[in-house]
Formats: C-alpha cells, sequence, structure tokens
C-alpha cells in the first residue's frame, strides 16, 4: 500500500497542481502540475498515485511525481466514481448527446467532440465487428447523456 510518509495536497478546486511532503520533517518531496484536475488524487501501491483531468484523462504518477503511463478517454470524468478496488481503477465518466430528442443512433454512429476538437471514431467503442450496429445498445436522444464506465488493471 501507499507510504504512510508521503502527505499530496491538490491545491485548490479543480487546480491540478499536485504535490507530495514528508510528513516527518514536512519538506516537499515533489509538486507536479497537469490539467484541471477534475477528481481528488488517489493513492495506490508503491507510491503511485492516479489522477483525472478535466482534459479527459486518467493518469498514473510514480514516487517522483512523473507521469508513468496515461489513457486518453471518452467524456469527462464525472468525479462521481474513482476509486482502486482489488488492483483495479474505476473512472466514471459522462457525455452529452447533442441528439434531438426523437433521434436513435447506434454507438459506432454517434459522433462526439472531444476536448482537443477531434471528433470520436468507430474504433473509440471498442467494438469486434465493423458495424455500428454491433456496438451496443441503441442511444436514444431523450437520455441526455451516456455514461462511460473505465476498469484500469493497475495493481
Amino acid at each position: 500500500m501507499f507510504s504512510a510518509v508521503h502527505r499530496f495536497r491538490a491545491q485548490g478546486p479543480l487546480v491540478g497542481i499536485i504535490e507530495a511532503f514528508d510528513q516527518s520533517t514536512r519538506a516537499r518531496k515533489w509538486r507536479t502540475q497537469l490539467s484541471a484536475l477534475a477528481t481528488d488524487p488517489r493513492a495506490g501501491k508503491d507510491e503511485a498515485l492516479y489522477v483525472a483531468t478535466e482534459d479527459c484523462r486518467v493518469s498514473i504518477l510514480d514516487g517522483n511525481g512523473q507521469i508513468s503511463r496515461s489513457h486518453r478517454m471518452v467524456g469527462r470524468p464525472t468525479g462521481d466514481l474513482m476509486q482502486v478496488q482489488n488492483g483495479i481503477l474505476y473512472v466514471l465518466t459522462t457525455i452529452h448527446t447533442g441528439l434531438p430528442e426523437y433521434q436513435v443512433v447506434f454507438p459506432g454512429q454517434f459522433e462526439v467532440t472531444r476536448e482537443d476538437g477531434s471528433v470520436s471514431r468507430l474504433a473509440d467503442y471498442e467494438c469486434v465487428d465493423g458495424s455500428s450496429f454491433y456496438c451496443g445498445q441503441p442511444i436514444y436522444g431523450q437520455s441526455r447523456f451516456l455514461y462511460v464506465l473505465y476498469a484500469f488493471a493497475v495493481e
């Protein structure tokens, strides 16, 4: 589990500055600046720290505050659910559909504009088949938001 000699502090709401302190000396061990945080950081094994940022990324910081791994997600982290259980990091994201109330589409037909200006592709839905019909249940316009639950094996 995470070493007790370190204490992390994220400064202010949605500010992407994370600092690590030695509890015995109160000296700052490291400081890292990321995009605005979407959730509070979560501590993991071997001094790892898991963070989700407003630019739709989940990242793992190592014991020196450096990003060791990062993954771009579809949708924005909600902040409602980011936790580590049994070596799995769970992150919940949300996507505003922008579909008219009467419209029904399948996931592969649904394009999501991302923060960086790009648009989602069929491959984002990890479909086995190239046909959008096999990518999942229909999306109805009257449901304004879609939720995506990510599960990452981290420990």
